[in-house]
């Protein structure tokens, strides 16, 4: 596996993604844009998990539940 530099991370990089739904408002508002609906809150239920400890593991992501008009 390449490990590309922080420089070259974009939103589709599970790094980036991962680190901008961490923050409750960025996540809230890019929802809302993808959506096209207004969101109320966010809730987090659970963070990613690593399944196997390695740098380049893979993790599952639990999920997030959001309220909107």
């Amino acid at each position: 596996m390449k490990i590309k530099k922080f420089e070259e991370l974009t939103f589709a990089d599970r790094f980036i993604f991962f680190k901008v739904m961490q923050d409750a408002d960025i996540c809230k508002r890019l929802l809302e844009i993808i959506l096209n609906i207004e969101i109320d809150y966010i809730k987090y239920l659970e963070g990613e998990k690593t399944i196997e400890s390695a740098y380049a593991a893979k993790g599952h992501t639990s999920g997030h539940i959001c309220e909107g008009r």
